[in-house]
């Protein structure tokens, strides 16, 4: 709930559970960062009037006869006169019979007042955050969401709120932002392929550039494979002044991801990590491919950067085709360092080489670790050597049973 520059506002870490990830929440006291006044900032200009919304009172008025029958797609009327206000269908939402409706007044609101209690201030942003990223509270007048006045809402909206309250000179609400930022220079890129074998976890990072200073970014993804699951969404290295939002739907498999500041902008971004994905992969997961792609979905999936000094930028996705996460069963043989299909006196050779002179690392790197220690070092060498001229377990057999344990 917000209530004024004290309302608690929500830091969203992502937690995993269930069909859908579940959100984690962190309090902010707003009531803490100092705005353009301790308080709100009145608005004394007329409001604007919106069109008539759906579920008004409205006065009925009973009179005898009046007008023709008449029907029509959308509605029918009998022996009735119909002013304007009138809306719906025959059959599924109204016939009108022996009577009128009355006009009434319009719906009020203001742009910009997200949380319709009359003025600007940092709870207006908080509010537009709230809905965005969570899908409620819905506010009461959605048309006063769109603080930027470009016909969408979206997190330049709240951007622009933001940069209302705490940056000196900004325009208010619905003035002066060029609407579109030209386009060149600023991309989304996955780090990608990634590469894992069934049962494990890869890392997939998502990075941004961009030309400009930026005020926010919201990102989707979906992935078409039910043999993934997402298991994290990490922050990277940008710093959102405390507002970062993630989330993972594994009933659709999409990501949604957003990031926002509320007073100084980050600076223009060559491939600066925005997040990194964890992803499990299932063990009975076949061979093959997974594709990423981006996804615009309702309210905050929008491919959407914020620029500095206002205004939208719809950023490019640098798609790399459908060999995203590649799935592959492990093939290789522990200990074989050189790829030769035997575990032999090159191998130590090779390892001995990678390890004091530089050389090339085994292929793959995880048949030079003859001890299941994760890493490749001289120990694996004597694990060899034992092996070769010793009669030692073989590679990767810690427990002496005969069998490979990693």
């Amino acid at each position: 709930m917000i209530l004024g520059l004290a309302a608690a506002f929500l830091l969203y870490g992502l937690a995993v559970g269930g069909d859908k990830a579940k959100i984690a929440k962190t309090t902010i006291d707003l009531g803490k960062v100092t705005a353009k006044d301790s308080a709100a900032i009145p608005v004394e200009e007329p409001q604007q009037t919106a069109e008539t919304r759906s579920g008004e009172e409205i006065n009925w008025q009973v009179i005898s006869s009046g007008g023709a029958d008449g029907t029509s797609t959308n509605y029918a009327h009998e022996g009735t006169v119909a002013q304007t206000a009138v809306g719906g269908g025959s059959s599924s939402n109204y016939v009108l019979n022996h009577g009128y409706w009355q006009e009434f007044a319009g719906a009020q609101w203001l742009c910009g007042d997200v949380n319709n209690d009359g003025y600007w201030n940092v709870s207006d942003g908080a509010a537009l955050w709230n809905y965005l990223c969570d899908g409620e509270p819905v506010p009461v007048y959605l048309e006063a969401c769109d603080a930027d006045d470009c016909g969408t809402t979206n997190i330049s909206d709240i951007a622009y709120m933001f940069a209302y309250v705490f940056v000196p000179g900004w325009p208010e609400p619905c003035e002066g932002i060029v609407c579109e930022v030209p386009t060149g220079g600023n991309s989304v890129d996955l780090g990608v392929p990634v590469t894992g074998a069934p049962g494990s976890t890869v890392y997939m990072p998502i990075y941004v550039t961009s030309d400009t200073q930026l005020r926010a970014v919201s990102v989707g993804f979906s992935y078409d494979s039910e043999d993934i699951e997402v298991t994290a969404i990490g922050l990277g290295t940008i710093s959102w002044e405390f507002n970062f939002w993630a989330e993972v739907d594994e009933t659709s498999n999409t990501v949604s991801i957003a990031g926002c500041v509320m007073a100084n902008p980050i600076a223009a971004q060559s491939g600066g990590l925005l997040a990194t994905l964890e992803i499990e992969i299932s063990p009975t997961a076949e061979n093959g491919s997974v594709d990423f792609d981006s996804v615009f979905f309702d309210p905050i999936g929008e491919f959407v950067f914020a620029a500095g000094d206002g205004g939208t930028i719809a950023p490019a996705y640098n798609d790399n085709g459908t060999d995203d996460l590649i799935i592959q069963e492990s093939s290789y043989i522990c200990g074989d360092a050189t790829g030769s299909g035997d575990v032999d006196i090159d191998d130590v050779v090779h390892l001995i080489a990678y390890i004091f002179s530089g050389g090339p690392a085994p292929v793959p790197y995880e048949s030079g670790d003859a001890d299941c220690s994760e890493t490749v070092d001289i120990d694996d060498v004597v694990w060899l050597i034992g092996y070769i001229f010793s009669g030692g377990n073989i590679p990767c057999d810690t427990d002496g049973d005969g069998e490979p344990d990693c």
